[in-house]
Formats: structure tokens, C-alpha cells, sequence
């Protein structure tokens, strides 16, 4: 590609150096949401599975919020810094997120990794802005839950399985086994990788069963069970039957969790709805850079980059026939994993660019130019995710995808409660929680030892008191009960900003006040 090669040496510091600066910048990018407040269901995953005994964790299924692998992690890891009470958490978040922090780091060395072992440094180094860059690995990354761990291993079961059938090592098929029990093991729904992947595999090993090669000495069921891609199968057939063992104990409430919707055969949702939201969420509104990507397919001569990208985009597209098929319309949330699956996609295509320059200059200037494009994307995207998310606090819009998750941004329960607490409450303070999800603004009042009323407590409320305080997610939808079903009473907002939670004062007014006292 260069007519001045560097050498192996230097490319690997320049590459170090360069990885470690991504993995710097990548930090500052995360480190508002590294100290964000603890969700509903990070709540709910830390109180019944997280700090709790070692068996509760392994055998309480009872709501699929129980990613187990990821649990196990979580828990060993808060044992590391003590963290045995969950109000503890509330004041320091960012303790629980760090492993999710890690995980993402290590899913970014993979990438390089696998750029680097299989291309070069610029495209290895591209691969790491691109998955920076991509929007729903940054949200997912450093939730208190199973989906960066999952990521992590999609990651690391391609790198490992191309890194097989590049060197035919037998050993890495125990690596790859184990991952796919522990990706499924994390969560279930990770069968969506691991069933496409046995029959991608299957159908490379007939192929070569088939082929009439004078190397491949024996019959056609010796060459079917025995070449390379047969015992890759093993290996993951294998990882799927470890999972299972591992999920012994609460393999009924798995398969059979009565808070799974029953899935309806042939949902038109998966395929009309779902496909395109996902893989437009992974573009990351990068289009100038993934459409004519694209073209480069027809580019590609090396028989192992055309089995990559065919492995991939049926991976990519496999799930959501499953999906259709079962009926099964799962949250976005679950497609995260397919983030690492779209950036390795793109790097044998990025090759194909890089091995027609003549000069080192060329590809580093091409990255840069990448770079400053996508993160001009990221800035964008993010800020549209902002606006979005701060217009629907206005009309109660919960969204709940790879974008747009309402917990994410304008979540800040712990300000706001403290806010309450230094400047309001005191011992006859009343105030109502009206609206909150159960596991997340309930916590923060309790944290800061603020005693509150249930919803249905209002209307009786409001006919003996003349202030109440109320707390809720939807401000203007209280506000507009307020005018209609309490025509003398007004709502005033406390804190300046609005949040995904807010303190409203609602006050009876002098004239309705002078007419309730005897």
C-alpha cells in the first residue's frame, strides 16, 4: 500500500498511542452519563439481583430484568469498592457504572484489534471512531445492565471466530464456546446471535463437504463433520447447550417468563418497523460515509473478506426473520449488540479505499477527514436526541429505543430531590407522588428521608389543605387537571428547569380558601 513502510515496532506504539487518546476522549464524552442518576430498571437490577445473596442471583428469574452474567459481574465488582446499600449508590452512581465503562473500553480494543489483525492501523483506528461514534453503543454502553457486556462479546466471538479460520487454532473454539454460553447467559434473547450464526456456519461446512477438492481426502460425511467450519459449529452448539446448563435452575421462567408478551407468528412490526429503525439508528446519520460504503462490496476479491461480509450482514438481518416469524417484537434495546456488527462490517469495505493509496499520508488523512465528519454527525444526532427527549417532558411522550430513551437525558431525581429538601421541606411539608415509575424517584425520597403521599391521596388532599407539593413526571398534564377538575387551585413550578422529574406547588387560591374555612 506505502511506498515507505512503517515498521511493525513503530506502527505498534503510533497505534497504542492512538488508541489510547480514543479511549481518553471517549471517556470525557461518557463522563456525564458515568455520574447520571440510577433508573427505574438499573433500580430494579441492583436491589433483587445485584445486593443480594450469591444463589437469589442465579435462581431469581422472575422478571427479565435479570441479565445473570452481567449480575455476577456487577455484584463481585461493588465488592471490590464495598457497596452493599443501595441509598449508597445514589450518592456515588458512578461506582455501578464503571463496569459498563470497562466493558466498553475493552469492546474498543477488540475493535482495534480486529482491524489491526486483519487490515491496518488506519482502518483499526477508523473502526474505533466509528463505534465512538455510534449512537446506540453510546447509550447502552454504561446502563447498569446486561447490554454492554453483550456487545463486548458479540465483539470478541467474531474476532476470535475469524481469527480460527485464519490460523485454524482448535483452541480458540473453546474461547468461542465459552462466550456464547456467557453472551446467553447474559441474556437470552442473545439466541438471535448465536442460531444465525450455527446456521451461517452449516452452511459453509456443506459447501466445503461439497466441493470437489483433491486436499480434502475422504467422503462426503467425513469431509461434512470433520473440516474446519463442522468443528466451529461444535463450538458454538456447545456454548448454546453450556448456557442452558447455566440457566438450570430458572430455566422454566427463561422460556416461559409470564412478563413476556406471548408472541403472535408473522408480526409485520419486526420487519416493517423495527428492521429500519435499528439499522437507521446504527448509521448514526453517517450517511455520507455508509451509502457509498456500500458500493465497495462489489470491490472486495479476497475470498475471506466476501465470507466476513456475507457472515455479517446475515447476522445483521437474521434476527428480524426470527422475529418475524416467532412473532416475537422484543425492545430495541435487544438489537444493541448489533452496533460492533456494523462498524466491523465496514472496515474490510474502508480497505478496499486504503490499499489503492500509494503514500502513509493518504490513509491518516483519510481518517482524519472520517473523524471530523462522524463527530460532527455525533454532535448532531445528539443534540436532535436532546431537543427531542426536553419536547416530550412537555406532553408525557415516554420513548424507549436505541435513541431515544427518556431516562437518558433531563434525569436528575437526586439534584432535584436535594433541591426539594433544602429549600421546601420540613416536618408538615405534604407532598404527593403522583407519577413515577416505581423503582426510580421513590428511592431518591426515601435517600433524602422525605415522607410522601400516594397519587390516590390527592383529591382528598386538596379539599383540606391549601398548598400541596407534588411531584411527577408529567408537569403540564397535572397542570391541566388541576385547571379542569380544580378550577380554584394553580400549579407553580419549582425548579426552573424542567426535568424527567418535577416539584410542583399547587396552591388554592385566597378567594376558594377564604370559602372552605367555617
Amino acid at each position: 500500500m506505502n511506498s515507505n513502510p512503517i515498521s511493525a515496532k513503530k506502527e505498534n506504539v503510533i497505534g497504542g498511542i492512538l488508541l489510547f487518546i480514543a479511549l481518553i476522549i471517549y471517556t470525557a464524552l461518557q463522563w456525564q452519563q458515568l455520574h447520571a442518576d440510577i433508573w427505574n430498571d438499573e433500580m430494579y437490577t441492583l436491589k433483587h439481583f445485584v445486593l443480594v445473596y450469591f444463589h437469589d442471583t442465579v435462581t431469581d428469574y422472575h422478571v427479565p430484568n435479570n441479565h445473570v452474567f452481567f449480575s455476577i459481574a456487577e455484584k463481585f465488582f461493588l465488592k471490590i469498592f464495598h457497596q452493599k446499600d443501595l441509598m449508597l449508590l445514589l450518592d456515588k452512581p458512578w461506582i455501578a457504572r464503571l463496569p459498563g465503562l470497562l466493558f466498553s473500553y475493552l469492546t474498543l480494543i477488540y475493535i482495534y484489534a480486529f482491524g489491526k489483525k486483519f487490515y491496518s492501523l488506519p482502518v483499526a483506528i477508523l473502526g474505533v471512531v466509528l463505534l465512538i461514534t455510534t449512537v446506540p453503543f453510546f447509550n447502552f454502553a454504561l446502563q447498569i445492565r446486561g447490554y454492554s457486556l453483550c456487545i463486548l462479546f458479540t465483539t470478541m466471538i467474531l474476532y476470535y471466530t475469524f481469527s480460527y479460520l485464519h490460523t485454524n487454532r482448535k483452541q480458540l473454539l473453546f474461547i468461542i464456546g465459552l462466550l456464547i454460553a456467557l453472551t446467553i447467559y447474559t441474556i437470552p434473547s442473545n439466541f438471535y446471535l448465536a442460531i444465525p450464526l450455527v446456521l451461517f456456519i452449516g452452511i459453509a461446512a456443506l459447501t466445503v463437504a461439497f466441493r470437489k477438492d483433491s486436499s480434502l481426502k475422504g467422503n462426503f460425511f467425513i469431509k461434512l463433520f470433520t473440516n474446519h467450519w463442522s468443528l466451529l459449529i461444535y463450538s458454538v452448539v456447545g456454548g448454546v447447550l453450556l448456557s442452558l446448563v447455566l440457566y438450570a435452575p430458572i430455566l422454566h421462567d427463561v422460556f416461559f417468563n409470564p412478563n413476556v408478551t406471548p408472541a403472535t407468528p408473522f408480526n409485520k412490526v419486526v420487519i416493517q418497523d423495527y428492521f429500519p429503525d435499528v439499522f437507521t439508528d446504527m448509521t448514526s446519520y453517517r450517511y455520507l460515509f455508509f451509502l457509498p460504503l456500500t458500493l465497495a462490496v462489489f470491490a472486495v476479491k479476497k475470498h475471506t473478506d466476501r465470507v466476513l461480509i456475507c457472515l455479517l450482514i446475515f447476522l445483521m438481518i437474521a434476527p428480524f426473520i426470527m422475529g418475524y416469524l416467532r412473532g416475537e417484537a422484543p425492545p430495541g434495546r435487544v438489537y444493541s449488540y448489533i452496533a460492533p456488527l456494523f462498524v466491523m462490517l465496514s472496515l474490510p469495505l474502508v480497505h478496499q479505499l486504503f490499499i489503492r493509496m500509494k503514500t502513509n499520508w493518504q490513509p491518516a488523512l483519510v481518517v482524519v477527514f472520517i473523524t471530523v465528519y462522524c463527530s460532527f454527525c455525533f454532535w448532531k444526532v445528539n443534540a436532535m436526541i436532546d431537543q427531542k427527549l426536553y419536547e416530550n417532558l412537555f406532553v408525557g411522550n415516554m420513548e424507549m429505543g436505541l435513541y431515544n430513551n427518556y431516562f437518558a437525558r433531563h434525569f436528575e431525581p437526586y439534584k432535584t430531590a436535594k433541591y426539594f429538601k433544602d429549600n421546601y421541606y420540613h416536618d408538615g411539608t405534604v407532598l404527593v407522588l403522583h407519577d413515577s415509575e416505581p423503582h426510580d424517584m421513590p428511592y431518591y425520597l426515601d435517600r433524602f428521608q422525605m415522607k410522601y403521599y400516594e397519587a390516590d391521596s390527592l383529591d382528598s388532599l386538596l379539599q383540606t389543605r391549601d398548598s400541596v407539593f407534588v411531584i411527577t413526571r408529567f408537569p403540564y398534564t397535572i397542570s391541566d387537571e388541576i385547571l379542569v377538575h380544580h378550577p380554584g387551585w394553580k400549579a407553580h413550578f419549582l425548579y426552573k428547569e424542567i426535568t424527567y422529574h418535577n416539584f410542583v406547588l399547587l396552591q388554592k387560591s385566597k378567594v376558594e380558601s377564604q370559602k372552605s374555612k367555617p
